[in-house]
């Protein structure tokens, strides 16, 4: 169990690789194994706040226990903590610094002391490699100015000198931004409640992935947990033969707690079985003509004077009118199962089309869409 944690944890922190085209905002940690064009690494001058220990523990020096006068063994002890510390945070600096393909911005601040620019952070630290350019910065009086590094790549340094009121900010922050704003009628009435609400936890999907990172990484796969693969690859409408495919199922078999590579791969083979086969439906073809299509749409409705938080995996609207496809990844072995089967969602997706039906005041056409259905996709009108 714990080889199992350890092997999961180590690419817990990692991003999933979704939100392809956009600006992505994340820590660093979740960052490792994702390039982008351009990075911005903020705050580069924040400074951790100095830790005071009563003691330290070591596999060299045992548990030391600070004293007065602080003893000779304590300060050792302490000493290796910090450089510990420090050389962790470096490997963390570099983890930013090599996500960028293209252009990397780095953005911190500085403090004048004395006539004198004072750096902290990782700040001073790349100030320190690039061969502290930010003396220069004086006496460009704010003007940006380009350096060079040891491997011949130009940097451009810039300082903004003096401070911003903090009257003016409070002003730029009260007004409104319009540039949305159009006096063009919309093509189509909006759907409202569509796509406004973050979803809650699911704590039943989390004790699972929990349950999986600690003892079940070399058992079978659960169904729920390849369902959730899947989905988030039909939610950005990936299919075999798409290198975005590849590390999303890859991201998201790590983020399901699936620690070893052969239990790995036997889910990203049966996702792609699944995925691979749905891409030959005529359903997909449909879908692809569709005059608008909206993937994993979550909506919040009043129900019996409760919150209902759902998601609907698919809606299009095509040249006959409004669909609504579940998607299932349930293996059927016989129509006595497929009947079970549609028994228990054909509730889901009545009520699916009702909420739809009751927004865009128009029918709504409901399917569940059963993945492996006996090795093959079976649509059933509900």
């Amino acid at each position: 169990m714990l080889e199992t944690l350890n092997d999961a944890g180590a690419r817990e922190g990692e991003a999933s690789a979704e939100a392809e085209g956009s600006v992505r905002l994340m820590t660093i940690h979740r960052s490792k194994g994702l390039e982008f064009p351009v990075v911005v690494l903020a705050d580069a001058g924040r400074q951790e706040r100095a830790g005071r220990n009563s003691f330290f523990l070591s596999d060299d020096l045992g548990v030391t226990f600070k004293t007065e006068p602080a003893s000779m063994l304590y300060n050792l002890a302490k000493f290796q903590d910090e450089d510990q510390d420090k050389c962790e945070a470096l490997r963390i600096l570099y983890v930013a610094l090599t996500r960028a393909q293209s252009k990397l911005i780095i953005s911190g601040h500085a403090k004048l002391e004395g006539g004198a620019k004072k750096l902290t952070g990782w700040a001073k630290d790349v100030d320190d490699a690039l061969g502290l350019p930010s003396v220069d910065v004086l006496e460009n009086r704010g003007q940006a100015f380009v350096v060079q590094t040891q491997s011949n790549y130009p940097v451009r340094v810039w300082c903004l000198m003096g401070e911003v009121p903090l009257s003016a900010v409070q002003q730029e922050a009260s007004i409104e931004d319009s540039s949305s704003m159009s006096d063009l009628a919309p093509l189509y009435q909006p759907v409202e409640d569509f796509g406004q609400v973050e979803l809650p936890e699911d704590p039943e999907r989390d004790l699972q992935l929990q349950s999986w990172r600690a003892t079940r990484a070399d058992r079978r796969v659960s169904g729920k947990v390849l369902g959730s693969i899947v989905h988030k690859a039909l939610q950005r409408w990936l299919f075999p033969g798409d290198p975005a495919l590849d590390a999303l199922l890859e991201s998201e078999a790590w983020r399901a707690g699936l620690a070893t590579e052969a239990t790995r791969q036997e889910v990203i083979a049966r996702a792609n079985e699944l995925l691979a086969r749905f891409h030959a439906n005529r359903l997909r073809n449909e879908v692809d003509a569709a005059l608008e299509r909206y993937s994993e749409l979550p909506y919040s409705y009043l129900v019996n004077d409760k919150v209902e938080n759902r998601v609907i995996d698919l809606l299009y609207r095509d040249n006959n009118g409004w669909h609504i496809v579940d998607f299932k990844t349930d293996s059927i072995d016989s129509l006595l199962q497929k009947e079970h089967l549609i028994q228990k969602y054909a509730p889901q997706v009545r009520r699916y089309k009702a909420i739809v039906e009751s927004k865009l005041d128009t029918s709504v056409q409901g399917q569940l869409c059963f993945l492996d259905d006996q090795g093959d996709v079976s649509l059933v009108e509900v």
